[in-house]
């Protein structure tokens, strides 16, 4: 079985969430209270995803919301991929084009 976390490290300007694993239901809700409060406080948001093997569509919708929220409020959002994303991550952010609407950077 694989190890499932939502974590976040904050800086001074900036805070990383970092989600390692398969994400769904509970945990796009727990996502979403993060993200809020980040974006509440103005922090520049990473959602590092270099590790996820797994997002489902409700993963995705929390994405898209903070997106929006970050967008109508000038504060930078950035999504990262890498070489150990899950194969389903990547085709759920390609076939949707939300790897395009999110600006989505690999690293």
């Amino acid at each position: 079985m694989n190890a499932i976390e939502l974590s976040t490290h904050r800086e001074p300007d900036r805070a990383i969430v970092t989600l390692v694993g398969e994400h769904e239901g509970y945990a796009a809700r727990k996502l979403e209270r993060e993200l809020a409060g980040l974006l509440e406080d103005r922090y520049r948001v990473e959602i590092d995803l270099r590790r996820t093997l797994f997002i489902d569509s409700e993963v995705a919708a929390v994405l898209v919301a903070a997106w929006k929220r970050a967008e109508s409020e000038d504060v930078e959002l950035e999504v990262v991929v890498g070489d150990e994303t899950g194969w389903p991550v990547l085709r759920l952010l390609d076939l949707t084009g939300l790897a395009s609407l999110l600006g989505v950077v690999r690293r």
